[in-house]
């Protein structure tokens, strides 16, 4: 009933436009289709819903391209089912790229409303989750909504959105105040990783409009602070040319990326045609440290092997052939094999039982359905 009552306000306050439009604008430039029919046509809510998810199913197809394939699409299905559905017909309900693109704007108006209608039947604030990011080349913030539910008596976490923001603190920071007041509610606090930009800067312009906010740092970017200042000291930090488990993960990895098709070429003689890449040690995740050393203990004899064969292969002024050498030799040193060893047991004993807890619904939670 909220969205039905929405749609006829967005309708209401886009009739001048669709007044103005020419025949066929609501479902845009038919030119690819059919010119001569008139595709004047209303779409069921439910209809621009399914569509959407769609686009969200193929990121990659843009809307310029998605209405020819929802037609073809569309007439597969026509044929399969026996529809009398003519092409002609399928084209005129097809939705075309003006059409997508003012749906998603509705949508998200849609999604805007019912989640603020939600916030002030079930909550008295929410607490701001975000971490910044790029995409293409471009600073962008990542917002989510937690707040407590006390109709379900539960947590619930909401998207929000991606921001175009400036990549600074005081960018973040109005960037989350602007997602505040867009659903009318009140920021109790943040929840970030590490960075300077989000756990000091951000908040500090926050507290001047919310004075009594908390700010919470994420538990496991502090976690994996601790594990890996652990880490260094035992195993020392990773340096270039200088042999230990942290740089022998990253070369390993790199080495293998920077050449996929001949260790595509190599794994298939082998008769393994998945050819799966080793992940890298990055010091900024825990568990890719983890997967590292599980990852080069399985398959070292060959990589040793594929090192050892691609140091031989190349010329002799080649600065990749040197790494290769070093690289196969790191993988038979017995000190870094007893280190990633060591780390391997750690997270064993301890680092996937707590986080099994840590990740575990608390009991009060465990007869609510999945989706809550």
């Amino acid at each position: 009933a909220r969205v039905e009552s929405l749609e006829e306000r967005l309708r209401a306050a886009t009739a001048a436009r669709r007044a103005a439009a020419a025949p066929g604008d609501d479902l845009g430039d038919a030119s690819s289709f059919a010119q001569s029919y008139d595709r004047r046509v209303i779409h069921e809510h439910g209809f621009k819903v399914l569509v959407r998810e769609a686009m969200a199913i193929m990121p990659a197809c843009s809307t310029r391209q998605l209405p020819r394939l929802l037609a073809t699409v569309a007439r597969a299905y026509a044929l399969q089912a026996k529809l009398s559905l003519s092409p002609e017909a399928i084209v005129r309900i097809t939705p075309s790229s003006w059409s997508l693109r003012n749906w998603q704007d509705e949508l998200g108006d849609v999604d805007d409303y019912a989640l603020s209608l939600l916030l002030k039947n079930v909550a008295d604030g929410v607490f701001g989750l975000c971490d910044a990011g790029n995409k293409k080349s471009k600073k962008m913030l990542f917002e989510m909504f937690s707040f407590w539910d006390f109709v379900k008596k539960c947590v619930q976490l909401k998207q929000i959105s991606n921001f175009d923001c400036g990549g600074n603190g005081i960018a973040n920071a109005a960037a989350m105040d602007a997602s505040v007041e867009r659903f009318d509610t009140h920021l109790l606090g943040t929840c970030t990783d590490s960075a300077g930009d989000v756990i000091n800067t951000m908040v500090e312009e926050l507290r001047k409009k919310y004075p009594g906010m908390s700010a919470s740092a994420c538990m496991l970017h502090v976690l994996n602070i601790i594990l890996m200042n652990g880490y260094v000291v035992a195993f020392g930090d990773e340096e270039m040319g200088v042999a230990g488990a942290l740089r022998r993960g990253f070369l390993t990895s790199y080495l293998v990326r920077k050449f996929p098709k001949e260790w595509k070429d190599f794994c298939t003689k082998k008769g393994d045609a998945e050819a799966p890449i080793p992940a890298s040690a990055s010091k900024g995740r825990w568990w890719s440290i983890v997967a590292s050393h599980g990852d080069i203990k399985m398959s070292k004899a060959r990589l040793v092997e594929f090192f050892t064969e691609m140091s031989n292969r190349l010329s002799a002024d080649s600065t990749f052939r040197d790494l290769f050498k070093v690289a196969a030799c790191w993988l038979e040193q017995p000190k870094i094999d007893a280190d990633a060893e060591l780390i391997d047991c750690f997270t064993t004993a301890w680092w996937s039982p707590a986080m099994l807890k840590c990740q575990q619904f608390a009991e009060s939670m465990k007869d609510l359905d999945t989706k809550d």
